[in-house]
């Protein structure tokens, strides 16, 4: 079974993270889908961003949501800090077989059916995958989402105490944690794997991360997961290339 590389905004490749140049990197660099982050502007125009203000951006406090696109897109030249919209990243998807799934930041009406029609409009659909937490889940299927459209992020706080992951029906689950709490202890294995059966049970597909060393990558390709997420795609392809020469050899 290919394991689905996915990587988290195209970070570690060389190139500023949720930007179309850093995707393309990670797809050269051996990912297989990315994940990038949605916000909506003043004027409900989709962007790529993932704080709530553009100070990493702009060195400015000001929400996203109160900027509009021409704003951004001004500062955007000023600070020569570009900031790419959801039709950049269809426009380069087109081009590829990848997948991408973003994650919206703002689950509000009118801006995701801007979004449904965007992406309906670009003939992409089959490449696209709404990554939401859980509690948005009931909103965002009241808006037409196909629910085999939606991925339910599952963050380590909620599945370590036992949080109920299949009770949505969705394309998949994402068991996600901070770099810093992911690792080896056993405990922790039989977490995920109890959260895992759990989503597979109900025919979900299931993947996990964030695997960003050798070790926790080599345990997490050990798991039956179809995806695992990193920020280092290139460490993470490698070491499912070994795993899979030693299955063979063995």
């Amino acid at each position: 079974m290919t394991i689905n590389i996915i990587s988290h905004r195209g970070s570690g490749v060389g190139a500023r993270e949720n930007t179309v140049a850093a995707f393309a990197a990670a797809l050269k660099q051996g990912a297989h889908s990315f994940e990038c982050d949605v916000r909506f502007t003043r004027d409900l125009k989709p962007v790529i961003h993932h704080d709530f203000t553009a100070l990493s951006l702009f060195r400015k406090l000001t929400p996203i949501k109160r900027l509009t696109l021409a704003q951004i897109q001004h500062l955007s030249t000023y600070h020569d800090a570009s900031v790419n919209s959801l039709d950049d990243v269809l426009n380069f998807l087109g081009f590829t077989n990848a997948q991408c799934y973003l994650h919206l930041k703002d689950v509000s009406r009118l801006p995701v059916l801007g979004i449904l029609r965007q992406i309906e409009r670009s003939h992409l659909a089959g490449q696209m995958f709404f990554v939401i937490p859980g509690s948005e889940y009931g909103r965002l299927q009241s808006f037409g989402v196909n629910p085999n459209r939606i991925v339910v992020m599952v963050p380590y706080p909620f599945f370590r105490f036992g949080h109920n992951i299949a009770r949505s029906v969705c394309h998949e689950v994402a068991l996600l944690a901070p770099p810093g709490i992911l690792n080896l202890d056993a405990a922790f294995l039989r977490l995920v794997e109890t959260a895992s059966g759990q989503a597979r049970a109900v025919g979900h597909r299931v993947s996990v991360g964030l695997g960003d060393t050798v070790s926790t990558l080599q345990w997490l390709s050990a798991l039956p997961v179809d995806g695992i997420w990193t920020n280092q795609p290139v460490l993470c392809n490698d070491v499912l290339q070994r795993a899979a020469r030693l299955d063979i050899a063995v």
